[in-house]
């Protein structure tokens, strides 16, 4: 590797974060001033690439060494929960009690907040059920030529 590297080249994960910010954060929120957001969204980007660094490097120096050395069954299990629990579970909530919310204006009850979590929740423990009975093997198993 070259010597001469601009600075943004060896901090790309901070520089990315800092970017991230403060495009989104000022679209995110409407109503407050641009200067106001801006200043705020450099904070949290500074913050958030600072708790991100380091771990960025414990992954790289430890997980990685544990992830090769993972059996397969152990590594499917941990997809199939965080996949049950982070992408079903919110759809399943945005399909059920969101529009039951939007319905009975309730939106701004914290049973409707602390539904979002116990969907997850329980999306992840069906996917792990369902995993146990399949010995945690891949959905679509593959084996032959298409």
């Amino acid at each position: 590797m070259r010597k001469n590297r601009k600075w943004w080249m060896s901090k790309w994960y901070c520089v990315f974060f800092i970017f991230i910010f403060i495009i989104m954060y000022p679209l995110l929120n409407p109503e407050m001033p641009l200067s106001e957001a801006i200043g705020t969204a450099i904070f949290s980007a500074i913050v958030a690439s600072i708790i991100v660094v380091p771990g960025y490097f414990v992954y790289k120096r430890t997980l990685a060494k544990n992830f090769a050395k993972m059996p397969d069954r152990t590594f499917r299990r941990i997809v199939l929960i965080l996949g049950g629990a982070f992408c079903i579970g919110p759809v399943l909530w945005s399909l059920t009690v969101f529009p039951l919310a939007i319905y009975f204006d309730i939106l701004d009850n914290p049973v409707v907040g602390a539904s979002f979590s116990a969907f997850m929740v329980i999306t992840g423990v069906i996917m792990d059920v369902i995993g146990k009975r399949r010995d945690y093997r891949p959905f679509i198993e593959g084996g032959g030529n298409i």
